[in-house]
């Protein structure tokens, strides 16, 4: 069994650093969220053993499963106007403003982020309060499974067994919300992140 624990939060993006206790801007122009993205897989391999019966043996001895666990904390989202802003600014750039911590909705598709919470900033400011990268996304989490074996037989020649599933219990994992302020469907979920479950079956041959 193996499991890895990886932090992604090194690019100047995904942390919020201070010099003399002041917090510096992001390469967005604004405060950026203070906790970095979480990235957890856990691996396991079994493989039944040599049995002593010449039956048993023949049918079950040599199978092979691998199980990989994965799951990621959700994206850091900013909320943006959706308009042209101040001086031609590019929509991308121009933040909203916030006007309640509240920034989620009911937990929904259809009601992830509240709507209620922002606003659009007068149009002679060039950016909104609202800081960025501070919204957390849905996670995601997935199992891979495998299961396989190896036959050899004339020698050097083998042939190999493979049944994979991707997605094994076929979660749905939710994209990220709309955040452009001025769409109307602002703060819903339209898209799933990663793939439905997927089965395949491969036979390799060996010489």
């Amino acid at each position: 069994s193996r499991a890895t624990l990886v932090v992604h939060g090194s690019r100047f993006r995904d942390q919020r650093i201070t010099i003399n206790g002041l917090p510096i801007t992001g390469p967005s122009g604004g405060l950026t969220q203070t906790a970095p993205n979480l990235e957890a897989m856990q691996e396991v391999q079994i493989e039944t053993p040599e049995f002593a019966s010449p039956a048993l043996r023949a049918v079950a001895s040599g199978w092979r499963v691998s199980g990989i666990l994965s799951a990621l904390s959700g994206s850091w989202l900013t909320v943006t106007t959706g308009r042209v802003g101040y001086n031609g600014q590019r929509l991308q750039q121009r933040r909203v403003d916030q006007a309640s911590d509240s920034v989620y909705g009911d937990g929904t598709l259809a009601n992830y982020l509240n709507r209620a919470a922002f606003a659009q900033p007068a149009a002679d400011k060039a950016i909104g309060n609202h800081v960025s990268n501070s919204i957390r996304g849905p996670a995601f989490w997935t199992v891979d499974l495998a299961l396989s074996r190896l036959f050899a037989f004339g020698g050097l020649q083998n042939l190999e067994l493979r049944v994979e599933a991707f997605n094994l219990f076929n979660h749905f994992n939710w994209g990220n919300p709309i955040t452009n302020f001025n769409s109307g469907q602002f703060g819903r979920i339209t898209s799933q992140a990663g793939d439905p479950r997927i089965l395949q079956l491969g036979v390799r041959y060996g010489f």
